[in-house]
């Protein structure tokens, strides 16, 4: 059998639950947060549009108030080659799609007025409780380009 005694003062003890507390709350902190988080007026009760148009401002992109086609999207349980691609555009732009797999997410497509190709261009941007989890800016033209919200630093458009 073995057996362990410790000796220490309130004042040691005091100090280690402390230092469990902050810890605890550090590990909260992380757990609770997701890429995109921080993209000021989101949660449940927002605005959508003031979600995505704060979203879109934060980024240096200029829109409509209003977008001018809504409607929900159905993220596949599995991804097939396209969704692969899709995806992976938005992990590196800080997004990801895959802990949405099966989930209803609602759309909104937004007139992007100030693209520096002069194309018109739209920002696709898909929600899930009022929070930013994906989307890509597109031209609209049949032979358009499609990127994330930053513009590609090769100067090209198609990054998709």
């Amino acid at each position: 059998m073995f057996v362990l005694s410790l000796r220490m003062s309130k004042r040691q003890l005091l100090s280690i639950v402390l230092c469990l507390a902050v810890l605890g709350l550090l590990l909260i902190g992380v757990l609770s947060w997701q890429p995109g988080s921080g993209d000021d007026v989101t949660g449940t009760d927002a605005d959508p549009d003031a979600v995505c148009i704060s979203f879109l401002e934060a980024r240096g992109w200029l829109t409509e108030p209003k977008p001018p086609e809504t409607g929900a999207v159905l993220i596949p349980d599995e991804f097939d080659a396209v969704y692969e691609r899709y995806n992976a555009m938005q992990q590196k732009q800080g997004l990801d799609l895959w802990p949405y797999h099966g989930q209803v997410v609602e759309r909104r497509v937004y007139a992007v007025r100030n693209h520096p190709s002069g194309e018109d261009v739209q920002a696709t941007l898909l929600l899930f409780e009022n929070r930013v989890i994906a989307g890509d800016l597109a031209c609209t033209k049949l032979d358009g380009f499609m990127h994330g919200f930053e513009l590609p630093e090769d100067g090209g458009y198609n990054a998709y």
